[in-house]
């Protein structure tokens, strides 16, 4: 069963693994010798779960996960663009309806920028190309919960904060 990074590894960020690369995923690399390809029994998409929460689950998974399972089920030969039509008039509709936020398909998720102000005090700037979600951030380094702060559009901290956000 072939999973390979640069396909199917799916808990990567949009950025490093949009949405057309993993259309483009076929379980028998090229080149393979025929004796080596009838070994292959198929393809699988890997989401390794450690910095995955219930938050971030949906902005990982989908829709990329529609796209393997599309190119792991369907005959060779599909057409992104046809994919991609699918998807933005019914696949996409249907998950928001469900309470599914689906993730970009070849941005990060989080955008972030240090700036100071006239009196050095850091602000970070957040910015998310996903509508309706919104970030968490401690102070401490620990791993922020429904008691810290929403980060705003520019959240002011203090030097020596260790800062860590989290949807």
């Amino acid at each position: 069963v072939s999973s390979p990074t640069s396909y199917a590894y799916i808990n990567r960020s949009p950025a490093s693994l949009p949405l057309e690369t993993v259309y483009s995923f076929d379980p028998v690399p090229e080149g393979l010798p025929a004796e080596a390809s009838s070994l292959v029994l198929g393809g699988e998409g890997t989401l390794w779960s450690e910095h995955i929460t219930p938050a971030n689950l949906d902005l990982l998974a989908f829709p990329r996960i529609l796209a393997l399972a599309e190119v792991l089920w369907s005959p060779p030969g599909g057409v992104f663009s046809d994919f991609e039509q699918r998807l933005n008039a019914s696949a996409l509709p249907r998950l928001r309806a469900r309470g599914v936020t689906p993730g970009p398909t070849e941005e990060e998720v989080l955008l972030m920028r240090v700036t100071t102000d006239g009196a050095r005090s850091p602000r970070v700037h957040v910015e998310t190309p996903v509508e309706g979600i919104a970030f968490r951030a401690s102070r401490d380094g620990s791993t922020p919960d429904v008691e810290d702060p929403i980060v705003t559009e520019a959240s002011t901290f203090q030097a020596g904060d260790q800062v860590t956000l989290k949807p």
